[in-house]
């Protein structure tokens, strides 16, 4: 299977190592995976909406921070977009159309609408990777400020915001400093997809995870792991001539070092199609009844006694 999407212009732009995609529709084409009549629009109109009712009161603002403050306020009291603990367990909770249906959703989910919304309104928002906590990131005078989408809009200075992750994680003040620095789309859309394989996998959905996968396998075709990856989830899905040809191509493209986990997963995937092509020669067994017991015929013997009973009968 090609790992091209021609109807997925945003992430395609990604497979060629072009960063000036926009963030909101590449999200989107994630989305459509699960939802292939998913329409785009009402998710733009949105997040337009709200950037257009944020105008006046920004324009009021005294501050960079009291800018913020009414940009959280608006997104997290007004229209209810919040996280909770229950939406780590649901995949529809990185989509942001269901996102903004419920109010509900994952820190990187929540933030990318921060991030559309602000960017719509001349607030220039970014993506911060942080460990176990994804936020955004605005650059003002003093210095950067952090907003927690999924707290409902908290905002931190660099300080408080290492302090609030060491409490979270317990790594180093200095590993979390280093993390706080702006990312880009791309670094977003697969921390997006890296949720969503987690969750499938871990549920065993491989028809969901196949998308993901592929994806995945497609922004780092020099990853051996996650080809190997792409080609297990063939295997389970059913796509054995896809996962058998892919293996075939990375044994022929890599290092002696992956043969052996190659060379597994082929005689997996050969293994299921031998089991299959036996079930299809092997005759589905019969009941008892499509074999009638055959009747063994009387010795000469016999037949003259069932005949002498019969007589005897007859005269009773």
């Amino acid at each position: 299977m090609s790992l091209t999407f021609p109807a997925d212009e945003e992430f395609s732009k990604l497979l060629s190592r072009d960063e000036n995609i926009d963030l909101l529709t590449a999200t989107l084409e994630l989305a459509r995976d699960a939802d292939p009549e998913m329409d785009f629009e009402p998710t733009r109109r949105w997040v337009r909406q709200r950037a257009s009712e944020l105008t006046g009161p920004l324009a009021k603002a005294k501050s960079e921070i009291e800018q913020l403050e009414l940009l959280a306020h608006h997104l997290a009291e007004v229209h209810g977009l919040k996280g909770d603990s229950d939406s780590f367990r649901e995949a529809a909770c990185s989509y942001l159309p269901h996102v903004i249906e419920t109010g509900r959703g994952l820190p990187i989910s929540l933030s990318v609408l921060y991030i559309a919304v602000a960017a719509e309104a001349q607030i220039p928002l970014t993506g911060v990777a942080a460990p176990a906590h994804f936020l955004t990131r605005f650059e003002s005078a003093g210095g950067p400020l952090f907003l927690d989408a999924f707290s409902g809009g908290q905002i931190y200075d660099e300080a408080d915001c290492v302090a609030f992750l060491y409490e979270r994680t317990k790594l180093s003040p200095a590993d979390i400093a280093l993390s706080l620095g702006p990312i880009g789309p791309r670094v977003i859309i697969m921390r997006m997809l890296n949720n969503l394989r987690v969750l499938f996998a871990g549920q065993h959905l491989w028809n969901d995870l196949l998308p993901v996968q592929r994806r995945l396998a497609a922004l780092q075709p020099a990853n051996v792991q996650e080809q190997l990856d792409l080609a297990q989830v063939e295997r389970r899905v059913g796509r054995l001539d896809d996962c058998i040809d892919r293996l075939r191509r990375l044994k022929a493209s890599t290092s002696a070092d992956w043969r052996p986990q190659i060379e597994a997963e082929l005689s997996a995937a050969r293994k299921v199609i031998a089991l299959s092509n036996l079930a299809v020669r092997t005759p589905p067994r019969q009941s008892a009844e499509a074999f009638p017991t055959k009747v063994a015929q009387p010795t000469p013997d016999e037949e003259r006694q069932q005949n002498a009973r019969r007589c005897n009968t007859r005269h009773q």
